[in-house]
């Protein structure tokens, strides 16, 4: 959960402890994984 809040996805404690499902958060680090996966290769 905290690598939403770090990442640069504009999550913030809030809204991912309290706002948010399991699979909303399940949701969202899937689709962060594929975020980064397309800027690694990008470079």
């Amino acid at each position: 959960m905290c690598r939403l809040i770090l990442s640069d996805g504009k999550f913030d404690y809030e809204t991912v402890f309290y706002r948010m499902t399991e699979a909303k958060i399940l949701e969202a680090n899937a689709a962060l994984d594929l975020m980064l996966e397309a800027q690694k290769s990008r470079r």
